[in-house]
């Protein structure tokens, strides 16, 4: 695919949702997790921060019919997904994690998370 090769060779951002009034609840649901999973979690995001999309793509899919990017993180049997979406800019914006034990993603796992999207990019400065 063809946005791979070209973002592979940026530098990447991870940038945590936040909402009007200051809240993370990406961070929150995080902090809520058991003290591995969280740190798993945090580990994988340090690594698509440094590596973007390319070197991970086993483990990140484009969500078909939304403009959302999924990475898939298993531990403990449990399935994490972590909802994000790449910007030109480098920014790599995560806007939803949730845990689920199967491997279907709930539709309104994905609505939040384009929720949240279209909320961030409404109060972005251009």
């Amino acid at each position: 695919m063809i946005y791979m090769s070209y973002w592979s060779t940026l530098e990447w951002h991870v940038e945590f949702y936040v909402t009007e009034k200051g809240e993370s609840p990406v961070e929150d649901s995080i902090a809520s997790l058991p003290k591995k999973a969280g740190a798993k979690i945090f580990r994988w995001l340090d690594l698509l921060e440094k590596f973007g999309l390319s070197d991970l793509r086993d483990y990140i899919t484009k969500l078909e019919g939304y403009d959302l990017f999924e990475l898939k993180i298993l531990h403990a049997g449990n399935y994490y997904r972590v909802f994000f979406y790449p910007y030109e800019d480098k920014r790599l914006a995560i806007f939803h994690i949730f845990s689920k034990k199967s491997k279907g993603t709930p539709r309104r796992e994905i609505e939040t998370a384009m929720r949240r999207k279209q909320d961030y990019e409404s109060r972005q400065v251009t």
